[in-house]
């Protein structure tokens, strides 16, 4: 029942509440007792086999994750040894001191049995800067205040779906869960300097929650984006673990104890949510107060009268209890979730799984008929990250250790962002830069349909309530072309006047593929003052018209600088704009637009911050066939491999760009010799072939720390074999 007691209030604790969806961390959830458990077998000085294979699978699982749990196997390991040295002679230092070289030893080989994935992902987070410490993150600043921690060791504690953004450790494990763990601090059967220890362990985490400093160590150096406190869920295993020490003492509970700790949660509970209590919350608050005692009157019953209620009966109620706190405590924070991210993670999953997603998975199939290598996007995604849930490649997608100068170069050619984790590439895109990366299908709804002008539109499908068009782009390049530019350095700061520059560089064609267009600009409720407009009467809103002189059936793309614009109206429709980066850039198309309306928020919008360019697919045409000139084409044998052949037929061409993000990690072979590649274009892959004539390619992706890392897992794996062996002996 103890057994049962502990691994329900695990299973069902705030941080599984919170994060059931984020698999990824689950891992580190479920091997953390059993980390603990071989480091109390290590103090026991018994064999270490337990907590060097479930440390080192930590690793492997989730190297993030079990940095936490590296630094918390020190912490509980010093903990647990404290607690067991009696006194500082010579044979116990001497025993200690052997226990504590094993845990050494046994930590070293966990970390050395998982070098074969460790070392390539420290390398690459060193290589994309995304393991660089920032030293803002260790500013002494408070994340919230002190007394704030308090109110997370009760139920129903998220407050909403901005929790998932900036709330509070999620550290509840069950009101009968917290009030064991006190009663622990009570038990007189426990040695004071365990209870300082304890306590020590405990102030230790509230300090790394509440101070800015300390709880950047716990995440690498760095500031969580999103989800906060992802450790939290080893303070919910800490408070388990001394209320399990006391279950496994309670006949040692004094009725004293039963009054003192029901008074000091009472006084508390009112303390911390004296004037915070919503009318859910109070209800909440009532049951767990009475929770508390009933838990407190039945440990008061059997600390009088032991023979009245067994103790197989007091673990059965407590269970009971607390299996009911914790149901309620999940579907009360499953409803306030339910308002914002879990519910659009819950419908996503429901479309995906049921009808959408196959839908949409059925879309993709039909297009991968087509079995050369090209990229999708979608404009009608279900989540930034379908391109991965249904296996076909894209430009867009969400990840959080997204190389810097990628997400830049991506930036600056006119995409939509909303932080540096994700790229929103397909709604702020032109032809000529979904061509350029071989963005050969888009997927888009109807609405939409202006931006696919100039596409071959294939079919239109049902997805749930709303129609989605698979468009074929024509100009779309292979993922390896030819260029007459072996550097491809970009000027331009504006992202229509980069794309011009980059294709010019790579054909060799001194042609424009977007032109400016004139416009007349009409002024309503603002005034010339010189360097800006200012809005003339202060009650009204200020508007600027431009209405657009084009001619063709191009598209047309505006381009606007300026931090006041607060809404964009083109032809009477609100446009969707990227209010984020607004003071950089922003891009949408227009086609034959008569008119567009920028309303400003503020009392001035600045001159010379807005410009407008026809996309001339004639000319974009030009250029993809001059760079076609010589054949290529490239195929995939797996993620890290590809083949493919380079036919060059033109004398000016330098070789080959790979529209791949540049790793020095590829070994790239021409004609079979080794060739060194280079950066082009901030970002991309640049192959030096000049010869006329037909060329083989093959490129071989080698992790850096790859091989090293697998000769020291195999170095670690045969010490540890030798090591049982010799045990064994």
């Amino acid at each position: 029942r103890l057994s049962l007691f502990c691994a329900i209030s695990f299973a069902l604790c705030g941080f599984v509440v919170v994060y059931f969806w984020s698999v990824m961390w689950l891992d580190g959830v479920v091997v953390l007792p059993l980390i603990c458990l071989g480091i109390k077998k290590n103090i026991d000085n018994k064999r270490p086999w337990v907590y060097i294979i479930s440390l080192s699978y930590a690793i492997i699982a989730n190297y993030y994750i079990a940095f936490m749990l590296c630094i918390f196997s020190v912490v509980f390991f010093l903990y647990e040894l404290m607690i067991v040295i009696k006194k500082f002679d010579f044979e116990n230092i001497k025993l200690r001191i052997s226990t504590l070289t094993t845990y050494v030893m046994s930590s070293v080989l966990s970390v050395g049995l998982a070098a074969f994935v460790l070392l390539p992902i420290i390398f690459d987070l060193s290589a994309q800067g995304s393991g660089r410490i920032n030293i803002l993150n260790f500013a002494p600043k408070m994340n919230f205040p002190l007394i704030d921690i308090f109110k997370q060791l009760t139920g129903g504690a998220v407050s909403g779906s901005h929790y998932l953004i900036s709330g509070l450790p999620n550290i509840f494990i069950g009101t009968v869960g917290i009030i064991l763990s006190i009663f622990y601090f009570y038990n007189k059967k426990v040695s004071l300097k365990e209870k300082v220890l304890s306590g020590l362990v405990l102030g230790v985490f509230f300090i790394s929650f509440n101070v800015r400093s300390f709880n950047a160590i716990w995440h690498g150096g760095t500031t969580e984006a999103w989800f906060p406190f992802r450790y939290a869920f080893i303070v919910s295993f800490f408070l388990l673990y001394l209320a399990a020490k006391l279950l496994k003492h309670i006949d040692d509970v004094k009725k004293e104890s039963c009054i003192k700790v029901f008074l000091v949660y009472v006084i508390a509970v009112f303390l911390v949510f004296r004037d915070q209590l919503s009318t859910t919350k109070t209800v909440v608050t009532y049951v767990e107060i009475f929770l508390v005692l009933l838990v407190s009157y039945l440990l008061y019953i059997k600390s009088s009268r032991s023979n009245v209620l067994q103790k197989n009966v007091l673990l059965t109620v407590l269970l009971l209890l607390q299996l009911g706190d914790l149901t309620m405590n999940t579907i009360l924070s499953i409803r306030k979730l339910s308002s914002g991210e879990l519910r659009n993670f819950a419908s996503y999953s429901m479309q995906r799984d049921i009808s959408g997603g196959e839908e949409l998975r059925k879309i993709v199939n039909k297009i991968k008929s087509d079995d050369s290598l090209y990229r999708i996007d979608n404009e009608a995604f279900f989540t930034p990250n379908d391109a991965s849930e249904f296996n076909y490649a894209s430009v867009s997608g969400f990840n959080s250790s997204i190389r810097k100068d990628v997400w830049e170069f991506f930036k600056n050619l006119g995409g939509y962002f909303v932080d540096t984790s994700i790229i929103l590439y397909l709604g702020d895109s032109t032809i000529a830069s979904d061509s350029l990366f071989g963005v050969k299908y888009l997927f888009g709804v109807p609405k939409s349909a202006e931006h696919f002008a100039g596409l071959e539109k294939l079919n239109n499908e049902k997805i749930l309530d709303f129609s989605v068009n698979t468009y074929k782009n024509p100009y779309a390049l292979p993922l390896i072309f030819a260029t007459k530019d072996d550097e491809i350095k970009i000027d331009s700061s504006l992202p229509i006047l980069r794309q011009n520059e980059i294709y010019k560089k790579i054909s060799g064609l001194d042609k424009d593929i977007f032109k400016e267009i004139s416009y007349d600009e009409i002024l309503e409720n603002l005034k010339d003052v010189g360097d800006y407009y200012e809005r003339v009467d202060k009650t009204k809103p200020a508007r600027i018209k431009y209405v657009i002189k084009n001619t063709t059936d191009n598209q047309v793309y505006v381009y606007h600088f300026s931090p006041n614009i607060k809404d964009i109206d083109i032809n009477n429709e609100r446009a969707r704009f990227n209010r984020s980066l607004v003071a950089d850039f922003d891009l949408f198309p227009v086609s034959k637009t008569k008119n567009i309306l920028l309303t400003t928020s503020g009392d001035k919008i600045y001159k010379n911050k807005v410009a407008f360019y026809t996309e001339d697919l004639n000319v974009l045409k030009e250029h993809i066939e001059e760079i076609k000139k010589s054949n290529t084409w490239l195929k995939k044998i797996s993620s890290s491999h590809f083949i493919g052949e380079v036919e060059i037929k033109d004398g000016g061409v330098k070789g080959v760009i790979l529209t791949m993000p540049y790793d020095k990690n590829w070994k790239v072979m021409v004609d079979g010799k080794m060739v060194s590649t280079k950066k082009v274009m901030e970002i991309l892959q640049f192959i030096p072939i000049e010869q006329n004539g037909k060329h083989k390619v093959e490129m071989i992706y080698v992790p850096k720390g790859k091989t090293i890392g697998a000769a020291i897992s195999v170095i670690s794996l045969l010490i540890l074999l030798t090591w049982i062996f010799i045990c064994r002996r």
